[in-house]
């Protein structure tokens, strides 16, 4: 076994745990009766409503994508399908290799390396985590009550770290060539394949990150960002009202960035039961009553397996064999001549 395998189990493991160990608390947190009884009396309709959103927010981002390509563009329909069966594997495999399942299959499409597809990937989520954070921060001016902002508070260190990420990464991109400079000579000093493969990678993430600095696309990009994440924030609306609790703006961006936030904490596959207690606590912060909040998280997330799960198996089943080689290919870095 590789040690890139015996790291990918040993993350397994400790997602799982995790996981189990978040879904242990959640079964002692709230009245089983009570969370049925919820469930039991959630409105369809509303629940529909949250997957038919939930779907075109996805068909937007796979509109964005082809934005963080500088050349060689990605059609809509390859980009869809890179995009759902990156997700896809997100929710089904360890340490996030849903990623590097997406750069594969992107590569092959579009006829580049691996690396620079996943610098567009980086790319994307960087411009995600930084317009949640401006709802984040939009809290501390519409905050209806003292609970809210305290809770908001805690989340300000996740909006601090992107909006350092977003900082670093365009001085990063406009220095590119002093960067170059340095793993040129990095690599010239240093006789290794190892050091050679990994300055080269960095080489090419820099270079998959240039087209954000293009005022026109940055523009597009971030209207497009903008509308994926209030169609987003309707259909985390759209759950609350299938539960009849209503929240208010400041507190439905509370309820959306928790979720998002949470699944950058290790866990199992698709943040199962992490994402829920996580979220959980954050409603309740804001007064929403324990059961009702586990409800409105759970199906929120199960809305988002759903949307992703179904195009996500047909298409896996049709790119079975590029599937199976993403994986094998990302495990041993030293065969990736692309």
């Amino acid at each position: 076994m590789t040690h890139k395998r015996k790291k990918i189990y040993r993350n397994l493991f400790v997602g799982v745990i995790t996981s189990g160990i978040a879904i242990y608390w959640l079964l002692g947190f709230v009245q089983k009766d009570e969370l049925i009884a919820q469930i039991s009396n959630v409105n369809l309709w509303h629940l529909g409503a949250a997957f038919a959103l939930t779907c075109v927010s996805y068909l937007l981002r796979a509109y964005r994508w082809p934005f963080f390509f500088k050349y060689n563009q990605p059609n809509f329909f390859v980009s869809y399908r890179c995009l759902i069966l990156g997700f896809f594997a997100n929710n089904v495999l360890p340490a996030r290799l849903g990623e590097f399942v997406r750069a594969h299959i992107g590569g092959r499409a579009t006829k580049q390396s691996r690396s620079y597809v996943l610098a567009t990937i980086f790319g994307e989520r960087l411009a995600d985590g930084l317009m949640i954070s401006l709802l984040v921060a939009v809290l501390f001016f519409t905050m209806p009550s003292s609970e809210i902002y305290e809770e908001s508070k805690a989340l300000l260190f996740v909006v601090y770290a992107f909006a350092l990420a977003a900082v670093l990464t365009v001085l990063m991109v406009i220095f590119r060539k002093v960067a170059f400079a340095i793993l040129a000579m990095i690599s010239a000093r240093i006789s290794s394949k190892a050091v050679h493969y990994a300055c080269e990678r960095i080489r090419r993430l820099i270079e998959g990150l240039e087209p954000i600095l293009h005022p026109q696309t940055l523009i597009k990009i971030s209207l497009l960002s903008f509308l994926i994440w209030s169609v987003e924030l309707c259909v985390y609306w759209c759950v609350t009202l299938a539960f009849a609790n209503p929240l208010s703006l400041s507190e439905l961006s509370l309820f959306l960035a928790a979720v998002n936030f949470s699944s950058l904490v290790p866990a199992a596959p698709g943040g199962v039961g992490v994402i829920e207690a996580l979220s959980t606590i954050a409603l309740v912060h804001i007064g929403v009553k324990k059961e009702v909040a586990l409800s409105m998280v759970t199906f929120q997330h199960l809305i988002q397996y759903i949307a992703v799960g179904i195009p996500g198996m047909l298409f896996s089943l049709r790119n079975r064999h590029s599937y199976d080689t993403s994986l094998s290919e990302e495990a041993e870095p030293q065969v990736d001549t692309a």
